[in-house]
């Protein structure tokens, strides 16, 4: 059925999606996590810490692992402001990339109408495993898994210039809806 095959994935509750492929796991924040806690930052520091490796988005940088607060995951997820779910290796226990989901955000609503009612994604994914169809096979997953809990808007802000993302996108149903910003275009699938 594709990538990940949502009828062995487990939706638990209302965005927490639980997908597992024998290789690869996708997964919020869980009590293993917390327990290898150092792992975790540095894992997400190779992401996030090298500034290649998130080219299109220079604002999530950050300088130091201190500066990586796996505390913020969990209370954003408590608060109800975004869900954070980690792609790891099962084997190594690594994680190789994260998927963030956000409920329609007021500020952006403020900001554009057109995302009344949106949920957002945003992903990220370690530049060793670029070009490997990863999040190809994962994000179209990821929507139908959002979608089969009621969610009706999906969106993607995107950087213009990011042509693998808006392909992992394409493949996923968005479309470019309009311009977003001067850099940043706005994608989205209605159901």
């Amino acid at each position: 059925m594709g990538f990940f095959d949502l009828n062995r994935g487990n939706i638990t509750e209302f965005n927490l999606i639980n997908l597992n492929n024998g290789v690869l796991e996708i997964h919020p924040y869980r009590v293993s996590e917390a327990e290898r806690d150092k792992e975790v930052v540095n894992d997400l520091f190779e992401i996030f810490g090298d500034i290649s490796q998130i080219p299109f988005n220079k604002e999530k940088h950050v300088k130091d692992k201190k500066d990586i607060n796996t505390y913020s995951i969990v209370s954003d997820y408590h608060l109800k402001r975004q869900y954070t779910h980690f792609v790891s290796h099962i084997e190594s226990k690594k994680i190789i990339g994260k998927i963030i989901i956000s409920p329609p955000i007021k500020e952006y609503i403020q900001f554009d109408s057109t995302l009344k009612n949106t949920w957002i994604i945003e992903f990220y994914l370690n530049k060793s495993f670029w070009n490997k169809g990863i999040m190809s096979g994962i994000i179209p997953t990821i929507v139908r898994g959002i979608q089969k809990q009621g969610i009706k808007k999906v969106g993607a802000v995107v950087d213009k210039l990011n042509f693998g993302s808006i392909r992992i996108l394409e493949k996923s149903g968005l479309k470019r809806i309009k311009q977003f910003d001067d850099l940043k275009d706005l994608y989205m699938i209605t159901i």
